[in-house]
Order: C-alpha cells, then structure tokens, then sequence
C-alpha cells in the first residue's frame, strides 16, 4: 500500500510543471530585417535629400570667341627717350658686350725643308762710330750652330753715359744656315766668325731673347701662318652666329633689333707662333659686340596701342597673343640718335568678360535657357551641374563655377 501512494504522489509533482512557449527562428529574423530596411531607407532619403539641397552647384565651361588682328606703322626710335604712344616713338639703348672665345685647333701636316729664324739684339763696343755689315753675315751661336743675316746691318756706334760707355744696338732677323729642327735653339749669344782676324770680334756680338723656330726638314705638324689666319675667321664667324643669344642672354628684358648687330674684333692671340713644331694650337678671340636694344614692356605697350586703333570699341586686345616683328629701315637724317623702323603687330581681340556679372545673369535659369544665353556670347558652351538630375542653376551666386577657355 505505501508503494502506490509513492507512485501516485510522483504523477501529481509532474502534472504541476509550466510549459514554456520558445519563439521560432523565423520570427526572430523577420524582426531584424525590418529594422536594418527602415534605418537603410532613412539613410538614403537623408542622403538624396543632402544632394539636392545642399550638394547643388554648376560649372561653366566656355570658350571665347576671339578674331585675328594686325597693323603695320613705321614708328621712330630715340636714343635714351621717352615712350611716346600718340607719336609711335619708341626709345632705344645701345647695348654693348665683350666676348672672348678659345677653340684649340690642329696645325698643318707639312712635308718640306724650313729654316728656323728669329730676332736678335746685336752689340757695338768696338767703335764709336756705326758699324756695317754686310747682307748674309754669319753669326754663330754657343751651339755652334750657323745663322745668317738676310739684308745688310748698320749697328749705331757705343757713347759714353756718365762715367760709363753704352754700346749701339740694333734689332735685326737671323736665319738658318740650312733647313733641320737642330736650329730651333733657345736664348743664346752669337759670335761673328768674319770679324774673328779683328779687335773687334769680341766687341761687336749678338744676343736672343727669345728661342729660334721654324725648323724643320720632313713629314710633321707644323703651325703656318694660314693655319692662324684660319683660326681667327672661324672664331669670327662663331661670335657673329652666338652675338645675338649672347646679348639676348645679358639683357634679358631688351629686345634686340637684329640688323643693328655688329661685331669689332678686339684682340686676338695664339698659343703659337707661325713656324712652331706643333700637333695643335689654341687660339684666342676678344670682339665687342654692339646692337640697339628695346625694353619689351614699351614695345608691347606700343603693340597694343596700334591694335587697339584697329578693333571695334568695346573690344578687347589679347596681350597673351601678342606677337611683334620690329625692323630697322634706315638711318634718319644722318642722326645716329634718331632711326626709323617698321613694327608689325598681330594679336587676337574679344569681348572683354566681366565673370560676376555673368553668373548673376544665370541664377536659377534652366539649362537649356542658359544654354541658348551664353551661346551669343561663347563659341562653345558646356554646362555641369551637380547632382546630375538638377534641370537648373543654383540660385546662390558661390555654387556657380565659371572657366574660361580663350584658345
């Protein structure tokens, strides 16, 4: 009996035991799916309204319409005047620069005999009285090497200075015995062999100050007198090619009128002397260069005041396509400080385009009414407005971007 009250009082506990309802999966994400699109579609109506409203500008691009434009006058120029536009005066300056060029060169490949030579002083301690010598007098040097005097020699006589006697001097040309490079010595003293019998053969001598050159016999380089003459036309013709990037380079805001350029050779000097045994020389040029010179703000003042005689009023001159072409004609009246000149100016000309009044002209009108507006003015039209569903412009002057094309 106390065995089924056991069982028995078990099924009652159980029957008392709540049920507990758990919500499906599917409820759960039906829930958050309508959440997530309700957030998402607020976030893209906030967004297109952003767009429209605050994100609205436009921009313009237009390009000008521009025609060609050109004179020709003869104008004056004035050494250090004044620019005067009425009177198409122009001033001028001489503008003035000294060049010095080197370029080596290579001497003459020769193939013959030459006798060396050079100048000596000769000395008179015999006699108060001048001394001759005959054409062809030898004199020897400390070398022992043979030189001739090729006309005749008349040497003042030695004074007495003081206490003391100075002897006569004179400077005269020696030259080689024979042909060979054995003569080409240094500074040396000479004797002369025909007064060897006489008192006078230690009196009367000679001295160089300078070597011999010159000698040769055979194949080899030699510097010739040609070879300079050569050199100097070649630099020549180089100063006068780079005289006008030269001065151009100096005087950057000058214009420099070509045909007024010349070219004045200075001084010139070689490494070596006609004679010398040598593979190559390097010569030497020293030039001034002379032109007239116009400052370029005066010729483009003057430019553009001859075009402007020449566009209707109203329009406006375009100084970025400016081109000019100045050319000295002639000397006026003998005045080296007064000449005439041709001037040629082209350019482009257009409306002048004041940008504030024109975007206050298009706030809030439609594209295509824009369009046709800015079409009488403007060669080409092209409008952009931002969001691209927008058919108008802003009515806010800072949300319209205007570029103008001039080319």
């Amino acid at each position: 009996m106390a065995s089924k009250q056991y069982l028995d009082l078990t099924l009652e506990k159980e029957e008392e035991i709540p049920k507990v309802e758990i919500p499906s999966s599917k409820r759960v994400s039906n829930f958050s799916f309508k959440k997530v699109f309700y957030f998402l579609a607020g976030l893209l109506i906030l967004f297109f309204f952003y767009l429209h409203f605050f994100s609205f500008r436009a921009e313009l691009l237009l390009k000008v319409k521009s025609f060609p434009v050109s004179a020709k006058e003869e104008i004056t120029l004035t050494k250090d005047g004044v620019l005067e536009l009425a009177n198409f005066v122009l001033p001028f300056k001489t503008l003035e620069k000294e060049i010095e060029i080197s370029q080596d060169f290579p001497s003459s490949l020769v193939d013959k005999a030459t006798k060396a030579e050079g100048m000596v002083t000769v000395y008179n301690y015999y006699s108060v009285t001048p001394l001759v010598l005959v054409a062809q007098t030898r004199f020897l040097s400390a070398e022992g090497k043979l030189f001739r005097s090729p006309e005749k020699i008349v040497i003042p006589g030695k004074r007495k200075v003081g206490d003391k006697w100075v002897p006569g001097t004179v400077k005269v040309r020696l030259v080689a015995a024979e042909p060979g490079e054995e003569y080409n010595i240094g500074p040396t003293t000479f004797s002369i062999p025909g007064l060897a019998s006489s008192p006078a053969y230690t009196l009367v001598y000679a001295k160089s100050e300078e070597p011999m050159r010159g000698g040769f016999s055979g194949k080899g380089r030699m510097v010739l007198q040609e070879d300079l003459d050569r050199a100097q036309k070649v630099l020549r013709e180089k100063v006068e090619k780079e005289a006008l990037v030269f001065l151009e380079k100096s005087f950057p805001q000058f214009l420099i009128i070509t045909n007024s350029l010349t070219v004045e050779v200075v001084d010139s000097k070689s490494s070596a002397r006609a004679g010398e045994l040598k593979e190559k020389f390097t010569f030497t040029l020293k030039a001034k260069v002379k032109a007239l010179g116009i400052k370029t703000e005066d010729l483009q003042k003057l430019a553009l005041y001859l075009l402007s005689l020449s566009v209707p009023e109203g329009k406006e001159v375009r100084k970025e396509d400016l081109q000019t072409q100045l050319t000295l004609e002639k000397d006026l009246q003998g005045n080296k400080n007064s000449f005439k000149a041709s001037l040629i100016a082209s350019s482009t000309f257009s409306e002048p385009i004041k940008e504030r009044e024109l975007i206050l002209s298009l706030l809030g009108k439609s594209i295509a009414e824009a369009k046709i507006l800015l079409s009488e003015k403007f060669e080409k039209v092209k409008i952009k407005v931002f969001p691209f569903w927008r058919y108008s412009l802003p009515s806010d002057p800072k949300k319209i971007r205007v570029n103008l094309v001039l080319d």
